[in-house]
């Protein structure tokens, strides 16, 4: 997991850097978030403002990652629903991991227990109840980003299933993102050159 974690942080301190901050930090905890703002805080220093879910009310937080254009906005459940930042403060969405529920929520358990005595396979549980409902709350997630005909960005997912899993391909092209590239420093290039494009307008 600590292989994992830096990489996300370091992930996320480059993709903020190239997009001048106008980036919101998705996780899937709150460990990982905080982490995240602590990250970003040391090593990129006056270069963005850094705000993480709980410093401030969830409207405060939204409303100043608004206003100040070069914020970096960390956080978790609430954040990846009901976030609507047009324009030029949000160009990036970073999400660490896919969206599952939980281990042991008796609710999702309940359900893949069902699915697997309806049909046998062990697989059901996660294939008809686990797996859309993750794909639903990453593309609430990935939505964060385009909120308008003239809003443009990148979204970086760093959860290595979406490679290593047979079920990966199926949540990319749910996703249906138009271009997609497995190298950050691909995606840092373009976000610099798109911002530095966006400058000279």
């Amino acid at each position: 997991r600590e292989g994992f974690d830096a990489f996300v942080l370091a992930t996320l301190a480059q993709v903020a850097h190239a997009a001048g901050g106008r980036t919101l930090g998705l996780f899937t905890s709150t460990r990982m978030a905080q982490g995240a703002a602590q990250h970003l805080r040391a090593h990129l220093r006056g270069d963005v403002n850094v705000l993480c879910q709980g410093d401030l009310p969830r409207t405060q937080l939204v409303a100043e990652f608004k206003r100040d254009e070069t914020s970096v906005l960390c956080g978790t459940t609430s954040l990846w629903t009901g976030v609507d930042v047009q324009g030029r403060a949000c160009v990036c969405v970073l999400i660490d991991k896919l969206p599952f529920a939980p281990p042991g929520d008796p609710v999702m358990d309940a359900l893949q227990e069902r699915a697997v005595a309806r049909t046998g396979q062990t697989f059901a549980g996660f294939m008809e109840e686990s797996l859309p409902r993750a794909v639903l709350a990453l593309r609430q997630g990935v939505g964060r980003l385009i909120r308008s005909v003239d809003d443009w960005g990148c979204v970086v997912l760093c959860d290595p299933r979406l490679t290593s899993k047979g079920y990966g391909a199926e949540v990319l092209k749910a996703l249906g993102m138009p271009v997609r590239t497995r190298s950050v420093a691909e995606a840092c290039r373009w976000l610099t050159k798109r911002t530095s494009g966006e400058e000279n307008e």
